[in-house]
C-alpha cells in the first residue's frame, strides 16, 4: 500500500494528492465496544467524513450512475478541503476502487 500508516491503532494511509483536502484509506472500525474510540481516532486525524462503499466483497457498483454521482461529489468536497477516510472490510479492494475513482474525477 502506497503510503505509511498514521497510526498503529486504526491503520489510515494518506494518499499523495495535490488538492486542497485529503484522501485516505483505512480499514472498517472494529465496532462493538470500541466503535466510538474508532470513531473519536479518526476525528483526532482530523477526518471530518467517512466512506464505506456499500458493495459485496469482491463485487463491482450495481448503480453505476449512483456512484459517478457519489465520486464526483466527494471529489468536489475534497478540492473543498474535506478530510475524507474511504474503508472496506480491509482497505484493499473496495475503498481502492472508491479511493482512485475520486482522485481521478
Amino acid at each position: 500500500m502506497g503510503g505509511q500508516a498514521i497510526d498503529d491503532a486504526l491503520p489510515m494511509f494518506k494518499i499523495p494528492l495535490d488538492v486542497n483536502g485529503v484522501l485516505a484509506t483505512t480499514p472498517r472500525p472494529r465496532g462493538g465496544d470500541w466503535l466510538e474510540d474508532d470513531v473519536r481516532r479518526w476525528g483526532l486525524h482530523g477526518v471530518g467524513i467517512i466512506v464505506s462503499l456499500p458493495v459485496p466483497d469482491l463485487g463491482v457498483p450495481a448503480d453505476a450512475a449512483g456512484f459517478i454521482e457519489r465520486v464526483h461529489a466527494l471529489a468536489g468536497r475534497l478540492c473543498d478541503g474535506a478530510s475524507i477516510a474511504v474503508h472496506c472490510r480491509q482497505s484493499v479492494g473496495r475503498s481502492g476502487l472508491l479511493s482512485v475513482s475520486i482522485a481521478i474525477a
